[in-house]
């Protein structure tokens, strides 16, 4: 197999590229899961659409995300040797009135499902702050890009274990709500599994917080992990499902922010002539600090 061909094999089995989209954990080192097969080089466009709803009181809570988020990111990845590889991750952010509220609202109804307070808000109108730290505006937002450098230290047949580190650059607003301000780093392995039809990543990182504290809270050192099991369809489809989460980073009053990030993701990638085409949704399993739902639509464009 010549090493285009299974830098592509490989990449159509990686994890998908899926992350916490809620804006209180997009202001730390906010990962995606990654593969310990997949070490060629790439160019990647990433790009997700989340609503969000949460606050802690209604009408006048301290804290409230009301938004719809479309979130573009550029995703660099060089191979410094068949062992290692270097990732750069430049995202923007721009919240969003939105369009969805008058559609959940409706879909809530019908469904006998609970509104979660959307009921107590104006129909699609921005806002996200917390009192008195932070009030974002509805405009576009640099993001906080990251680096990371991934060695694989075990591969043999069907299994390959790599060693991840990575720092958050704060390289967004923190007076508007974006970032903590202060640089993150981490630590953490992932393991792969590749089968005649299946395959499977497990991950696991531990991850330092820059910032200890803003006003009356606190920050902590957290964790992330993710599993990750998918399916091939003959050479050029792929399904996938996947789970990811940790703990969180905040210490406060407000259990809105405090509540472990848990979401669940599913996928079809595509292989096309030029390209690796990834489609995905994600649905929340804890509710305060994810988004409610999003949706992803990547393109991967492997390089020699």
């Amino acid at each position: 197999m010549s090493h285009t061909a299974f830098a592509a094999s490989a990449s159509m089995r990686a994890p998908l590229a899926s992350q916490q989209l809620h804006p209180i954990m997009m202001r730390f080192f906010n990962p995606i899961p990654v593969s310990a097969f997949d070490m060629g080089n790439s160019i990647e466009l990433e790009q997700h659409y989340a609503s969000l709803n949460m606050f802690d009181a209604v009408p006048n809570g301290r804290f409230l995300v009301d938004t719809e988020l479309y979130v573009p990111i550029l995703h660099v990845r060089r191979q410094l040797s068949p062992k290692h590889i270097v990732s750069l991750r430049i995202p923007l952010y721009r919240p969003y009135n939105g369009v969805l509220d008058g559609f959940l609202n409706n879909y809530h109804r019908l469904a006998g499902l609970p509104n979660n307070g959307r009921e107590f808000r104006p129909k699609n109108q921005m806002a996200y702050y917390l009192k008195p730290q932070w009030s974002a505006e509805n405009r576009w937002e640099m993001g906080n890009i990251s680096l990371e450098i991934q060695s694989q230290v075990y591969k043999k047949n069907s299994v390959a274990i790599a060693l991840l580190a990575s720092a958050k650059l704060p390289t967004s607003s923190k007076t508007r709500g974006w970032s903590s301000g202060k640089a993150d780093f981490s630590l953490g392995t992932v393991f792969s599994w590749h089968g005649d039809d299946y395959f499977a990543h497990s991950e696991l990182r531990a991850i330092y917080t820059g910032a200890k504290s803003e006003g009356s809270m606190q920050y902590q050192h957290y964790v992330r992990a993710s599993a990750t099991l998918g399916r091939d369809f003959g050479k050029h489809y792929s399904v996938l499902v996947q789970i990811q989460g940790g703990s969180s980073p905040y210490q406060s009053q407000l259990y809105v922010l405090e509540q472990n990030p848990w979401i669940m993701n599913f996928g079809l990638r595509i292989q096309g002539e030029s390209a690796l085409y990834t489609l995905s949704f994600s649905e929340n399993i804890t509710q305060y600090t994810t988004a409610d739902f999003s949706f992803g639509f990547h393109v991967r464009w492997l390089m020699d």
